[in-house]
């Protein structure tokens, strides 16, 4: 018998290794599913994030998710019509009519 382990598959240590990104990212968006909306500011005051190691799991990518956190908050929080150009689309129909 071989002494010979197989070495672990490449894709999954890169799946241990962004766990914890994978869990900080889907905590966002289940509070925002929960609570309708979230802002960056509040990552370091608001449970669960509160309790992350935001510095350790992101490094140097911290303000990509900030600016990911904020893109979501203005999605939520533009109107429907602004966000995809759809109120101008009744001042259009009157002048063609």
């Amino acid at each position: 018998a071989s002494a010979h382990r197989a070495s672990p598959s490449p894709c999954r240590n890169r799946t241990r290794r962004h766990a914890p990104h994978r869990v900080t990212l889907h905590s966002i968006l289940a509070y925002v599913s929960e609570y309708g909306d979230i802002l960056a500011e509040q990552m370091g005051e608001t449970a669960p994030f509160n309790e992350f190691d935001w510095l350790t799991t992101f490094g140097d990518k911290l303000t990509s998710v900030a600016d990911y956190i904020r893109s979501l908050h203005n999605v939520i929080t533009k109107p429907f019509n602004t966000a995809y150009g759809i109120s101008d689309i009744p001042q259009a129909m009157a002048a063609e009519g």
